[in-house]
C-alpha cells in the first residue's frame, strides 16, 4: 500500500478481518526499512493485492478508523465496489525488472563435464514461470538447450535454484560494442516455495515503481 502525501514509499501489511463493509488491516511497515508507518485517520492511500486468480488489484480508499483487535492496533477502510477495483496485467506469471546488482550463475548440464562451466551474468527480468538475461554472444546459448540456474533473490537471503530450457534468444548491442545475447528461459523444474517467493518479490517490485511512477 501508499499513501498519497508519501511519493515513493510503499508499506506492506496483512488483512486481519473483512466485513460487509469495511477492510481492517494491521498497522503497515515500510517496505524498505521494516519499521511502522504513522497512519492517521483521514489518510489517503492505494491499496494493491494479489486475487486469487493471482492478477494484480488495487482501490484507493480513506482510512474511516482505527481500534485495538486482536490485542493489535487495526485500521480500516471502506470496503470498495469492484467497480472501484482496477486490475493489471492478466497473464499467467507478471514480469518484473531485477536490480543489475544481481549475479546469476548457470551451467549447461546437456554439454559434457569439461564444458560445465559456471556463467556469471546479470538477470534483466524474472517471473514466476521464467527469466531473462543477457550473454556475451560467444557464449552459444541457443534456443532449446538445457540450463541449470542459481542466484540469491533480491532483498533476500533466499538462493533460488532452477532447471530451464532456452525458448527465445535475441541479438542486442551493448553499448554499440560488444553483441549480446538476451536469452528467454522458462522454469522447467523450481520448487513451489521458490516460485512463490518470486511471484511476491514481482509484485512488490511493481508496487515499488507505480509508487515512484514508473511503471
Amino acid at each position: 500500500m501508499s499513501r498519497d502525501n508519501e511519493m515513493g514509499v510503499v508499506y506492506i501489511s496483512k488483512v486481519m478481518n473483512l466485513t460487509d463493509k469495511h477492510i481492517y488491516f494491521g498497522v503497515p511497515t515500510k517496505l524498505s526499512t521494516g519499521h511502522f508507518g504513522a497512519f492517521e485517520v483521514g489518510d489517503v492511500v492505494t491499496i494493491t493485492y494479489r486475487a486469487v486468480d493471482d492478477s494484480a488489484c488495487a482501490f484507493r480508499g480513506i482510512i474511516v478508523g482505527q481500534e485495538d483487535r486482536y490485542s493489535d492496533l487495526c485500521y480500516f477502510v471502506a470496503k470498495p465496489s469492484l467497480k472501484d477495483v482496477t486490475r493489471t496485467q492478466m497473464r499467467e506469471y507478471v514480469r518484473g525488472p531485477v536490480p543489475v546488482n544481481t549475479v546469476l550463475e548457470f551451467t549447461f548440464p546437456d554439454y559434457p563435464v569439461l564444458e560445465a562451466v559456471k556463467h556469471r551474468v546479470l538477470p534483466c527480468d524474472i517471473s514466476g514461470g521464467g527469466i531473462a538475461f543477457f550473454v556475451p554472444a560467444t557464449t552459444g546459448a541457443k534456443v532449446g538447450d538445457a540450463l541449470r540456474i542459481q542466484f540469491q533473490l533480491p532483498g533476500s537471503d533466499q538462493v533460488v535454484s532452477a532447471t530451464c530450457r532456452i525458448i527465445r534468444v535475441q541479438d542486442v548491442v551493448n553499448e554499440g560494442i560488444d553483441l549480446m545475447r538476451r536469452v528467454h528461459l522458462a522454469f522447467n523444474s523450481i520448487s513451489e516455495r521458490d516460485r512463490q517467493s518470486i511471484v511476491r518479490y514481482v509484485f512488490r517490485r511493481q508496487i515499488e515503481l507505480k509508487a515512484r511512477g514508473q511503471l
